[in-house]
């Protein structure tokens, strides 16, 4: 299952900046590099090495995430039976091998993966050190702590949680009433934790004033969650890390990687079904499974029960901590992966516990031992059946969406001064999936078109060039106006044959780069999907016609946009910069300017940024 389609998953925008910025930039820059805290060390020195022995692809860069997400199952199956028995070994077994949450982890070229492996594994050899005392486990102990925390920082957090948890098992297991017998037990594990963080710093050490400068909340995140907590009430401030911690355990609201929110677009059969995983039903079936596991666990296994639950709930707590001495302190939910860890092993033992609970209650309702099993099945099937719908529809979209084979026929084909855009639905994996595949500069459209771009880019705009467009999600009716309105040669279009989901054409008929760009906007807006779109790219064209100085061209265009624009505030705002631009260019070419005869006509050009038109006027007297 992590195997499976690996080299077409789409590459979202976290990966193409670790594979782009440090991977592809040489052993050096992996080492010593940490530019916005997007180095993954261990994930960059694995996908590096591999890369470098034969070829480059996403198979050689993701291969490490897959097995250190196989590892992750061995190591859960074994604390969950060590812990609660072989069925919750095998019940745990089913739910991380088919989780829809941890199967596209372990197919990222990130190291979220490594955060719930290492914490496993680590949690596994630190109990076996607990209970037997040798030296081996507590070495594997440490080198697993390094290997954490060397995936990523947040690894310190989860290397502490597991230290305070070592520490409690060590404090029951000591039985002997001297206190000074009971402290003298702590040693082995303040050893370890101690090596762990010290040869983990020296890790990062090469890297340390990049690793140091974010994480000191020198960075552009500080503000931004500054900003957000200030508009959050005391309990937002709490719950808001929870929920985005717990919610893509159960994918609620997942729609970066499938766009099953939008009714133009479909996958195969099971969209219905996968809607329901992705939305509020798979959300609270699957927090009401670990808030059932938390009750059953806590009536069988009280002491146990505990240390899990305070493993789920300390990451908080220290995330909290480290909010209040850094405020503003930069958080997201992908960070505290390793939560997963408890999250499972007590949706694990979830079920089957409701069984035993009912079946305990028989001699009030025969009727409730027979119940009880079925109950549980039927919720277990539920459970482990919306994760397989929404991975058969992320596999049909990895099967249908070809970015392979459309990055390769770019790369073959693509000249020096082409241009590839992606031409609808913005917010969608094309700019990071394509710029990874195709090693070059990928445009969306929206951020392609503004003002300060198209100044920066107007001499090569002018130059001789080719517009590739990248259409995303292609609907139906989008694929069949394509093969009715392009003619052959300008199009590819791949998927099924009932549902073309992909495609691009090509704008090569213009003379110049911005010809093409104009061709291709004016297409997209009779190609696009809605008023929104069709606004995108009629706004677009107004901008290219003002900075070629085309007025005329601009009015209408702009005239067409204030027809289509939706009624939201960036749509309002970006027609009033386009009016106040157009009403400034009318005004330089329109206003005549007063001078004497004797004045000589200066243009200087800055970079091809900026013009300069100036006049050198030999003065009689001093005026105004």
């Amino acid at each position: 299952l992590r195997l499976f389609q690996l080299n077409n998953i789409i590459v979202e925008k976290a990966e193409m900046t670790n594979i782009v910025w440090f991977i592809r930039d040489g052993l050096i820059a992996v080492l010593t590099e940490n530019k916005a805290l997007n180095n993954h060390p261990l994930n960059s020195i694995l996908g590096y090495f591999t890369s470098n022995l034969g070829y480059e692809s996403l198979f050689t860069l993701r291969w490490h995430s897959v097995v250190i997400g196989v590892l992750a199952i061995a190591a859960a199956m074994r604390i969950a039976r060590d812990w609660f028995g072989r069925r919750a070994e095998l019940v745990t077994g089913l739910l991380i091998t088919f989780s829809a949450y941890h199967i596209p982890l372990s197919q990222r070229a990130r190291s979220y993966v490594s955060l719930v492996g290492f914490t496993l594994l680590g949690f596994h050899l630190g109990y076996r050190a607990v209970q037997t005392g040798q030296k081996r486990y507590w070495l594997g102990f440490v080198l697993v702590g390094v290997l954490n925390i060397y995936a990523h920082l947040y690894g310190i957090i989860a290397v502490g949680v597991l230290g305070i948890l070592m520490a409690v098992l060590l404090w029951q297991k000591e039985t002997a009433p001297s206190l000074q017998i009971k402290l003298g037990q702590f040693w082995p594990l303040a050893v370890s934790l101690s090596l762990t963080y010290l040869l983990a710093l020296g890790l990062y050490l090469p890297m340390w004033h990049d690793t140091a400068s974010v994480a000191g909340q020198n960075n552009i995140f500080r503000q931004s969650d500054l900003r957000h907590a200030a508009q959050r009430s005391l309990w937002e401030q709490i719950s808001y890390p929870v929920y985005e911690t717990i919610r893509p355990f159960s994918l609620a609201q997942d729609d970066t990687r499938l766009r099953l929110d939008d009714p133009t677009f479909e996958y195969g059969p099971l969209d219905n079904i996968a809607i329901l995983a992705e939305n509020r039903v798979g959300f609270y079936f699957a927090l009401f499974t670990c808030l059932m596991g938390i009750i059953t666990a806590w009536q069988k296994l009280r002491t146990r029960s505990l240390i899990i639950i305070a493993w789920l709930i300390l990451p908080f707590v220290m995330q909290g901590i480290g909010s209040m001495v850094l405020p503003g302190a930069y958080f997201r939910g992908r960070f505290l992966a390793f939560v997963y860890a408890p999250y499972l092993l007590l949706s694990a033992i979830a079920w089957p516990g409701l069984a035993e609970m009912l079946s305990s209650q028989s001699k009030f309702s025969p009727q409730l031992r027979r119940i009880g099993p079925t109950v549980a099945f039927a919720g277990l099937a539920f459970l482990l059946f919306l994760n397989l719908s929404w991975l058969y529809t992320y596999y049909t979209a990895a099967i249908q969406e070809h970015w392979p084979d459309i990055s390769a026929f770019i790369n073959q084909n693509r000249l020096p001064n082409d241009l590839i855009i992606c031409g609808q639905r913005p917010q969608t994996a094309c700019v990071f999936d394509m710029a990874t595949r195709t090693h070059t500069t990928v445009e969306e459209l929206e951020d392609f078109i503004t003002f300060e771009k198209l100044r920066a880019t107007r001499t090569t705009l002018e130059q001789p060039g080719r517009v590739w467009v990248v259409l995303p999600h292609l609907t139906p009716k989008q694929a069949a106006a394509l093969q009715e309105q392009l003619p052959t040669g300008h199009r590819w279009l791949t998927g099924n044959p009932d549902y073309v989901q992909m495609g691009w054409w090509l704008s090569d008929t213009r003379p110049t780069l911005a010809d093409n760009l104009i061709t291709a906007l004016k297409f997209n807006a009779t190609l696009s999907l809605n008023q929104e779109e069709r606004f995108r790219n009629e706004i677009g064209l107004a901008k290219i016609y003002l900075i070629r100085q085309q007025l005329s061209d601009a009015e209408a265009a702009l005239q067409a946009a204030r027809q289509s624009a939706p009624h939201t505030p960036a749509a309002q705002t970006a027609l009033a910069g386009v009016e106040e631009q157009l009403a400034y260019s009318r005004g330089i070419v329109q206003t005549p300017i007063p001078l004497p005869p004797s004045a000589v006509q200066i243009k200087r050009n800055y970079g091809d940024l900026a013009r300069l038109t100036a006049y050198e006027i030999t003065p009689t007297r001093l005026g105004p």
